[in-house]
């Protein structure tokens, strides 16, 4: 194969060309947004968003894209001090191109033009495949792996799509579930009431905001970018819910329905809480599974994903850590300073605030 590479930015004629590319590059590895990826897909992940700044990088053959690497960017902080933030997503090179360096290359010139941006940080969730172009030839540190967590819903409907046993996976599968609803038992807040919010209020973004501002490294998760990531989304339905106690919001979730491990789930986005009302987020996830009137929805399991010291207390209300061989993604957060400003520490695991918001695939 006679190959002429040659790489470029974005200009503003080429746009449908790209979402050509990338539809034909969806479908020849058989993506499973391949059939929502149009042009309006691509406006709200890469101009809607509300710094209005993406920067996509191109690969071309003779004429034709053969790969692609976009970047949108976001308000962040980091350490106190206010940063754009570069998260690189939607990558990927035709099939054919695959076994001729076109990755490493392609990652090269982006990043080489990212130091010379106005981009401060960027940061990335990789496959264990391309981690190594990110941590070799593109000065990425590892800084976490992202734990994953699942809580059993209708367990005897999860044996049943996975298994058959002549029906027995349905009475075994019941039999346990309640065990597992027994064992992690319900959540009680006398006085709490879930409330379904349609949209961001002022409360929300403050609670949003005080809880990210408990980390060194976060999103800057104001109202225009919730709106944006959440409820304008082109990735499918998103729900908000909250716990009022005593008149003041104590906690969020943002859900959003998808399918996981082969199932019917609820995602659990992104959350909020106030200092020491863990017991308030968990309130509102058993009030999900107890009330199927909150979130007009069957689900089978709820999914969860965060670097959060809210793990621990999510296992002790039935959740269960999913090892990394039976993870369907594991999430590898890679990250590295773009700019010449000092971000002493901030490739430190725990100073990092990620939930599933920051990733593009949900």
């Amino acid at each position: 194969m006679n190959i002429a590479l040659k790489f470029s930015k974005l200009k503003f004629d080429q746009k449908s060309f790209l979402i050509d590319a990338i539809r034909n590059t969806l479908t020849e590895v058989e993506a499973h947004n391949e059939a929502i990826y149009d042009e309006s897909y691509w406006d709200w992940q890469y101009e809607k968003l509300p710094t209005g700044k993406s920067l996509i990088y191109l690969a071309w053959d003779c004429g034709e894209i053969v790969g692609y690497y976009h970047v949108p960017t976001y308000y962040c902080s980091v350490n106190g001090v206010e940063k754009l933030i570069g998260n690189i997503q939607d990558v990927a090179v035709h099939p054919k191109y695959r076994q001729v360096g076109l990755f490493r290359q392609l990652a090269e010139f982006a990043n080489e033009d990212l130091n010379n941006s106005e981009v401060d940080v960027a940061y990335t969730f990789p496959n264990t495949k391309s981690s190594r172009t990110f941590l070799k030839y593109n000065n990425f540190s590892l800084v976490s792996t992202i734990p994953a967590l699942v809580r059993p819903v209708k367990l005897e409907n999860i044996l049943t799509s996975r298994i058959s046993l002549f029906g027995l996976e349905k009475v075994m599968g019941w039999f346990v579930q309640s065990i597992l609803n027994f064992a992690s038992g319900s959540v009680s807040r006398p006085g709490a009431s879930v409330e379904v919010s349609i949209q961001i209020t002022d409360e929300i973004e403050r609670l949003f905001t005080e809880y990210s501002s408990s980390f060194k490294v976060h999103l800057t998760r104001d109202k225009r970018w919730l709106k944006w990531r959440y409820l304008d989304s082109s990735r499918g339905k998103h729900h908000v819910l909250c716990v009022r106690e005593k008149s003041e919001l104590t906690a969020v979730v943002i859900f959003k329905e998808d399918e996981m491990l082969g199932n019917p789930a609820l995602i659990v986005m992104d959350f909020a809480y106030l200092p020491r009302h863990e017991g308030s987020l968990l309130f509102i996830i058993d009030s999900v599974i107890q009330n199927k009137a909150l979130i007009d929805s069957n689900f089978n399991l709820i999914f969860a994903s965060s670097n959060s010291t809210l793990n621990t207390h999510l296992k002790r209300a039935g959740f269960y850590s999913i090892p990394s061989r039976f993870n369907p993604r594991v999430l590898n957060l890679l990250a590295r300073n773009c700019s010449d400003s000092e971000s002493e520490g901030f490739l430190i695991e725990n100073d990092w605030l990620i939930t599933l918001g920051d990733w593009d695939i949900f």
